[in-house]
């Protein structure tokens, strides 16, 4: 029997667990419908599934892989539910996937017979990272960057307070008196020096 298996995620791949308490899962909730040739739903059976998520494009290198034991199971709507992270990993490490740098994709395979003949395939692209999951990749500082520019200068700032008196100078010393004696000028200073200033003609 020939089936069909219509992919697609609400709210584009959903985090689940508890966030509040700031540590985001490493999980995320995927959701497709399985219908086969005859446009019927197929209820409550059990599909094999392989997911792999891809960067660069859809058929870029696959940075994580896993399968499925026990297969999940469509339930009475036809709608097969499932946590890519919490699969048995195939290649690489969930946890690791680096969000914040390159474009992924998610590819995600099917059995409808529950073995691991994954006849049916489809490839989506992740048009929004998860946030709390890029969040896990982000919080590493990066290295700092260059020095930048000086800035203009600022304006002035107020008068500063005056400062205090100094302590008083030493007294100078001047002339008390002036004496004439034979041909000489002779000078008397404060502090009692006297002085043959030289010869007066």
């Amino acid at each position: 029997m020939r089936f069909r298996f219509l992919f697609f995620v609400l709210g584009l791949f959903l985090l689940i667990g508890k966030t509040a308490v700031g540590q985001a899962p490493n999980l995320m909730s995927y959701q497709a419908i399985l219908r086969n040739a005859s446009n019927q739903l197929e209820v409550n059976k059990m599909v094999g599934v392989r997911v792999s998520i891809l960067v660069g494009d859809p058929n870029g290198i696959v940075v994580y892989s896993e399968y499925y034991n026990p297969n999940p199971t469509t339930n009475a709507n036809g709608l097969l539910s499932f946590n890519i992270g919490s699969g048995i990993p195939i290649a690489g490490l969930f946890s690791q996937i680096n969000w914040s740098q390159g474009t992924y994709f998610v590819r995600v395979e099917a059995d409808p017979t529950g073995g691991s003949n994954y006849s049916l395939n489809s490839v989506s692209q992740l048009l929004s990272v998860p946030f709390a999951l890029h969040a896990r990749t982000a919080d590493v500082p990066g290295l700092p960057g260059p020095q930048g520019a000086p800035g203009p200068q600022g304006l002035q700032g107020p008068q500063g307070v005056p400062g205090t008196m100094g302590p008083q100078g030493l007294m100078g010393v001047s002339i008390s008196q002036a004496n004439v004696i034979g041909d000489s000028l002779y000078l008397t200073f404060s502090n009692g020096m006297i002085v043959n200033s030289g010869h007066i003609s």
